[in-house]
């Protein structure tokens, strides 16, 4: 009996030793994909950081496997944190808040609606929004940065919000400057979008009216907007989407980067801040319903709700045409 006990106790820490040992195998795996990655990354190598990492499989609750695997695509996307800080951040807010992101160094990457490097930079800020397991597809949620504080904490969906924000800001560059066409100092030339100007606001103002009201040489709906984003009517839905999720995503994780960091380096970010609030705030009183459009993030769902084009031409009358045509 006492034999027979004795086996099966060893047989038992023998199959508890073995399931140790795989954890301990796989997380050994994973942080050598990780150390293997960034020395791919030192040297530019993007694609072997991309492979190395998705060789282990996704790891969404793992903080530094998902920053690298980002930084693998923002790589292969041409993105460079250094430039940015360089020579890009301090462009903020001048001639306006849109304007300025088409300045940077990288906005003139985007050539094609199908351009690679903001396809990968989009990838890489997928990858960050939906850490640590957020339900994603046009079924899931609208990715937050409260979210991603009840998996990671403050301090790690800091780290991730900031990167975040970083890369949001090179694809808006590149996105208005391939929609919107500014002139080389980031200035208005068209407006974005083509508008149906009948559509009216709870105090019965249309669309065409208030249009009007803004400076800048989009100031009726007869003003062409870019073609690649199609009419009234036929939008080019997802194209639209890109620039609402990049926005909105920038307005999410702004106060949670710049009311934690120390820095003097966004102090010009920082004045970004009140324009969209007010910007969000005129909209939301002005347009019953508004609220959801303010808050997606989520491109699949993006695209998936807006049927009803109405609610995307004001987001852009009131937060996309306004902030490329004023500082903050």
């Amino acid at each position: 009996m006492i034999l027979k006990i004795l086996k099966t106790n060893l047989s038992l820490l023998l199959i508890l030793s073995l399931l140790c040992g795989c954890g301990a195998d796989t997380d050994e795996k994973i942080s050598d994909a990780i150390l293997k990655a960034n020395q791919y990354l030192s040297t530019s190598k993007c694609q072997k950081a991309i492979d190395v990492l998705e060789a282990v499989g996704r790891q969404v609750s793992n903080k530094s496997y998902l920053i690298t695997l980002a930084s693998g695509y923002a790589c292969r996307g041409k993105f460079s944190e250094l430039t940015l800080f360089t020579t890009d951040i301090t462009k903020v807010g001048t001639p306006s808040i849109m304007g300025s992101f088409s300045t940077f160094s990288s906005a003139a990457d985007m050539t094609s609606i199908t351009d690679s490097d903001f396809t990968d930079v989009n990838i890489a800020i997928k990858i960050l929004a939906y850490a640590g397991g957020i339900s994603a597809g046009a079924t899931g949620v609208n990715p937050t940065s409260a979210m991603r504080q009840l998996s990671f904490g403050a301090s790690g969906s800091g780290d991730i919000d900031a990167m975040i924000l970083y890369l949001t800001m090179a694809n808006l560059g590149r996105w208005i400057r391939f929609y919107g066409a500014p002139d080389a100092s980031g200035n208005q030339t068209q407006c974005v979008l083509n508008y149906n100007g009948v559509y009216t606001l709870d105090s019965s103002a249309t669309l065409e009216a208030t249009l009007a009201l803004l400076a800048g040489t989009c100031t009726t709906a007869a003003t062409a907007g870019s073609s690649d984003i199609g009419n009234s009517g036929s939008y080019v839905t997802s194209n639209i989407c890109d620039g609402i999720v990049l926005l909105n995503t920038f307005f999410d994780v702004l106060p949670n980067v710049l009311d934690n960091y120390t820095g003097g380096e966004l102090d010009s970010v920082n004045a970004v801040r009140t324009g969209l609030e007010t910007k969000a705030g005129l909209l939301t009183a002005a347009k019953t319903g508004s609220e959801d459009i303010l808050e997606t993030t989520n491109h699949e769902k993006c695209v998936a709700e807006n049927a009803d084009e109405e609610f995307m031409q004001w987001f852009f009358v009131f937060m996309i045409e306004p902030l490329y045509i004023s500082s903050p």
